[in-house]
């Protein structure tokens, strides 16, 4: 049974109808989203990026019978109170990276890949990992009683390794750092500029930490506190970290994290249908400007349209089948291109997975094609029996993560998550955790909990072990009567 706020002398039962509407919202919202992305990719995606791999099947687009009500029937599957980590990533995961493959997938020309098992796959890697960290299956329960850590303490640490981390930046990319504004040509330089100088040096790691945990940590606990330095500071250094290489999921993460407290995370009961008029609205504004790009060809018009539709959502969709069509005639990596595993076992090519894919499969030698883990460690890794694993070791890590999480406040871990969400939908999730920050965004949240008095620790503890009912603005509600 859940809880929803009634007035102040507590909380009552939520109505029937309201989870009702709640879920028939979250899929009305799905229904108008994919014909959106379905929409953007026949009549302009295809036509205008099809040399990047935005291609149309001549045999028609079969695959739209299986992946369409897969779609809609996990829509209605999800949770539609967002009060687990695990709850807030599989909403996201959903829009920013299952959407996109199952509505792309089946209108690209993939003529090796057998589209019906990889579609298959991929939904039950989905769906494996939304099972799996339904449960409690961690009991990490220390002593939260004790052991509390003042926040003077914990921002002495947090400055020293936010301090490191920005000079090591600064003495490595100096004055090659430029905040490009043209999201052309420029940013292929900027990036070029930006590899030859982090050649050899261990500040990819630095800068990657960087954009990905302590930035969006300071975000998101300014905006939950209402700390107006931290905002500050943290914008700042989301521009300082998009000015090394020119990586637009930096800018947009830097975006997204505000616009997502202002319009969803900042209510009492966050609602899933509410994350997804978000996800909705940032969609339909491009796609009534998309009516423009033909005659503006240039220009910032254009620029959004691209940011949003091929880089946020396109880029992220098609290279899964990508890489799903490339791995089925050549040798799989079994992992290997993680670093620690290539030690046992021989990694099969001369350059990374992303250069590999851009040169061969794509004809793009100077080109790094990053994708999601499911692709890089699924299709790459071992071919649709990788998918369906990665499944359940994210949806193991989900649990852990809901476990260490358990905070009466999730509004900061769900803020601060952002960019590892998107980082995971372009790129290996080892290296997402590793270089991209994830792992030290946890271990940052889990200590930021550990400055809260012991009595709201223990409450959000009892909380998490099904003692009381829904996280609401920051509390935990009172048990059933």
């Amino acid at each position: 049974m859940t809880f929803s706020p009634r007035n102040r002398g507590g909380f009552v039962p939520d109505r029937p109808r309201g989870k009702a509407f709640a879920r028939t919202a979250s899929v009305l919202v799905v229904c108008a989203f994919v014909a959106i992305l379905l929409q953007v990719y026949l009549s302009w995606l295809a036509p205008t990026y099809g040399y990047l791999g935005f291609t149309l099947n001549p045999e028609g687009y079969a695959g739209l019978w299986l992946s369409l009500p897969v779609l809609l029937i996990t829509a209605a599957i999800l949770p539609t109170t967002l009060e687990k980590f695990s709850d807030f990533f599989m909403w996201m995961l959903y829009f920013f990276l299952f959407t996109p493959v199952l509505t792309f997938m089946p209108l690209q020309w993939l003529p090796d890949s057998n589209i019906w098992l990889s579609l298959g796959g991929i939904t039950i890697s989905f769906h494996l990992m939304n099972f799996i960290s339904r449960y409690d299956l961690f009991r990490f329960n220390p002593n939260v009683s004790s052991g509390a850590i003042k926040k003077t303490e914990f921002f002495v640490i947090f400055s020293v390794l936010y301090g490191a981390c920005l000079v090591y930046m600064l003495v490595v990319f100096g004055g090659n750092l430029r905040v490009v504004t043209d999201f052309g040509a420029d940013v292929y330089k900027q990036r070029a500029v930006g590899g030859e100088l982090s050649a050899g040096s261990l500040v990819g790691y630095a800068s990657g930490i960087f954009s990905g945990a302590l930035n969006p940590f300071l975000l998101a606990i300014g905006l939950t506190e209402r700390r107006k330095l931290l905002i500050v500071i943290g914008f700042v250094g989301m521009l300082l970290a998009y000015a090394t290489a020119a990586i637009k999921g930096v800018l947009i993460s830097a975006v997204l994290i505000p616009a997502f407290y202002i319009s969803f995370i900042r209510h009492k009961v966050i609602f899933s249908y509410r994350l997804g008029l978000i996800i909705l609205i940032s969609c339909i504004i491009p796609w009534i400007l998309l009516f423009y790009v033909g005659e503006i060809q240039k220009g910032v018009t254009s620029q959004i349209v691209a940011l949003v539709f091929m880089r946020a959502y396109g880029i992220a969709g098609i290279m899964t089948g990508i890489y799903a069509d490339f791995f089925v005639n050549n040798p799989h990596t079994y992992y290997s291109h993680i670093n620690l595993v290539s030690v046992l076992i021989p990694y099969p090519y001369r350059a990374s997975i992303g250069e590999v894919i851009a040169a061969t499969a794509m004809g793009l030698p100077e080109m790094n094609a990053n994708a999601s883990f499911w692709a890089t460690d699924g299709f790459a890794a071992a071919g649709i029996p990788g998918v369906i694993l990665m499944g359940g070791i994210i949806g193991l890590l989900l649990s852990f993560a809901n476990a260490v999480l358990a905070s009466a406040n999730p509004r900061i871990a769900f803020l601060a998550s952002l960019p590892f969400v998107m980082y995971i939908s372009n790129s290996s999730f080892f290296s997402s955790v590793l270089t991209g920050g994830g792992g030290l965004l946890v271990l940052l949240i889990y200590l930021w909990q550990k400055t809260e008095p012991p009595r709201v620790r223990d409450r959000s503890r009892a909380a998490s072990r099904g003692g009381h009912g829904k996280f609401v603005d920051g509390r935990a509600s009172r048990p059933a009567p």
